[in-house]
């Protein structure tokens, strides 16, 4: 692995964030609640926002166990804490699914 200081990791995560938005790669919802881990609830919230045959990364404020227990059988979408983002995270999906306000935790983070 190659060191990077702090401030070129944030100039490159805010680089590939800048190349999705213009790509329309970026979605922001209010709440995914998932009382019980359902793999086929979430395929349907998936397919409702037509992601279900993209390759995506959800980021999540905060952990929620059953969302990320729902996602872990579906091939193309990864759940992930937007404090753990990173800029190979980014670029290695087609769409980026902010949930809640993960996308303010981010931006502290960028700050």
């Amino acid at each position: 692995t190659i060191h990077l200081n702090s401030k070129l990791r944030k100039l490159a995560r805010r680089s590939a964030l800048s190349y999705k938005a213009k790509a329309d790669g970026i979605m922001v919802v209010d709440n995914i609640k998932m009382d019980v881990p359902k793999t086929k609830d979430l395929l349907t919230v998936m397919t409702n926002l037509k992601l279900d045959d993209k390759k995506t990364l959800m980021i999540l404020p905060s952990q929620d166990d059953n969302v990320y227990r729902s996602c872990r059988n579906l091939p193309k979408h990864r759940v992930m804490l937007a404090s753990d983002l990173s800029t190979y995270d980014i670029m290695n999906c087609t769409n980026l699914l902010f949930v809640n306000n993960a996308h303010e935790v981010l931006e502290g983070l960028l700050k």
